[in-house]
């Protein structure tokens, strides 16, 4: 994922055959993964944007002040985390919104479970 992240839409529509095939490689060997981890009850934990923290399941790397998204709601995902059934394997690395006049909470995301 993150190999074919640095490698921008404009610059892959660009690139020589040998660059596109290495990326069409890196994304059939990403289906792949994802569906053998699916097939042994391993889940990908993505929130999406404007979805409420969860200490359990996200781990906070920093607050973004001045967005849209209520206060201790998730803004932007670093890192997807992964869980087998009911464990957690790694939390998944997010951005947490901050209310600039600290209104609600202190400004403070809430990491008690």
């Amino acid at each position: 994922r993150r190999a074919l992240a640095t490698l921008k839409a404009d610059e892959r529509e660009a690139a020589d055959d040998s660059v596109k095939a290495m990326a069409e490689g890196v994304e059939m060997t990403e289906r792949q993964l994802a569906a053998v981890l699916e097939r042994h009850g391993i889940k990908e934990i993505t929130p999406k944007p404007g979805e409420r923290f969860d200490p359990n399941h996200h781990e906070a790397m920093f607050e973004v002040p001045g967005t849209e998204h209520p206060t201790g709601s998730v803004v932007h995902v670093l890192e997807a985390g992964y869980k087998i059934g009911d464990r957690l394997l790694r939390a998944a690395r997010v951005g947490v919104a901050k209310n600039e006049d600290g209104a609600q909470n202190g400004g403070k995301v809430d990491t008690t479970a």
